[in-house]
């Protein structure tokens, strides 16, 4: 990955960080890793627990959330969030898989957060 690359996500991960923080939910991880792979961010807000992929871009998105997260990485993000929830035996919450899309353009920043931006395969 580029450095130009990698700085734009690291931008739009601490954007994604303050919008969160912002919306009142508190941050329980960044960037977990495992050798399953990765999660951007995990949020909680005391009822829901939620998986967060972030995409920054400097233009725009097309709209289409399999071209954003095709089903490889939906799997991958899948994986990960059993490793970390599998280390939590006594937390109850229900969790769900959200995404933040970025918009960095122009020096201004636009955040999208997409609840439920898709539904697990695997986890029960």
């Amino acid at each position: 990955m580029s450095f130009w690359r990698r700085a734009l996500g690291n931008r739009g991960e601490r954007a994604a960080v303050r919008y969160l923080r912002k919306a009142g939910w508190k941050v329980v991880a960044r960037n977990f890793r495992c050798p399953a792979g990765e999660i951007d961010i995990i949020i909680d807000n005391g009822t829901t627990l939620a998986f967060v992929e972030v995409r920054t871009r400097s233009g725009e998105f097309d709209g289409d959330m399999g071209s954003v997260f095709p089903i490889s990485k939906r799997r991958q993000v899948e994986q990960v969030a059993r490793v970390w929830l599998s280390g939590r035996q006594n937390l109850e919450r229900a969790f769900r898989f959200d995404a933040i899309l970025i918009h960095d353009r122009d020096g201004r920043t636009q955040v999208q957060h997409i609840e439920e931006a898709f539904r697990p395969q695997r986890l029960k």
